[in-house]
């Protein structure tokens, strides 16, 4: 069974894996994050993260049996944790990447691909569906929170320019694009497990 858009609608789809696989993807990456990173890297951030991209990569995936999407998504899950901890540690020796971008890796892969996709439209389902989410998200967001975002992710500006673009030192700016990310992150956390 392959889930294109056409075969079924991409959120509907999303919700139907987090209900199936949501608790082992939680169980799953528990066991991988290593011992000293356990306090850093949640597992349900984990889980969201992996979410984030089986979304974006739906018409993607083929079911060749009932087991594959598990297969799938720990494949997801694996890569992702690999790709978190090698940046947890880089930043931690000091790579200059915030630990706070790290975490948030998903969701500013999603805004670039909603900044990439204002300048050339997709013409696919699953891309349109996704960044109509994403720009959703975007508008609950405080006025504040919503345009350090979008200057930062959107339109591409430094830490530096987008804080003086808002008249704002480089540290609030961030505290604001901290704190919309993790609205970000936890508001697609309950579309996704909502019915």
């Amino acid at each position: 069974m392959s889930m294109s858009p056409q075969s079924s609608e991409p959120a509907r789809e999303l919700q139907r894996l987090t209900r199936l696989h949501g608790a082992e993807l939680s169980h799953y990456a528990q066991r991988l994050i290593p011992t000293d990173l356990r306090r850093t890297l949640d597992p349900q951030d984990v889980v969201q993260d992996v979410f984030f991209e089986a979304f974006q990569r739906l018409a993607e995936f083929t079911s060749h049996d009932p087991d594959s999407a598990r297969r799938w998504l720990k494949t997801i899950a694996r890569n992702r944790l690999t790709d978190l901890v090698r940046r947890h540690r880089a930043a931690k020796r000091g790579s200059g990447q915030l630990i706070e971008e790290v975490h948030h890796g998903s969701v500013i892969a999603l805004l670039q691909d909603l900044a990439l996709y204002e300048r050339t439209p997709s013409r696919s389902a699953v891309s349109h569906e996704m960044l109509a989410l994403m720009l959703k998200l975007l508008d609950r967001l405080e006025p504040d929170q919503k345009q350090a975002i979008r200057l930062r992710y959107i339109q591409g500006l430094s830490f530096n320019d987008a804080a003086e673009r808002m008249g704002r030192t480089d540290g609030a700016l961030r505290m604001l694009v901290s704190r919309g990310l993790r609205a970000i992150r936890a508001e697609f956390g309950s579309i996704s497990l909502s019915v």
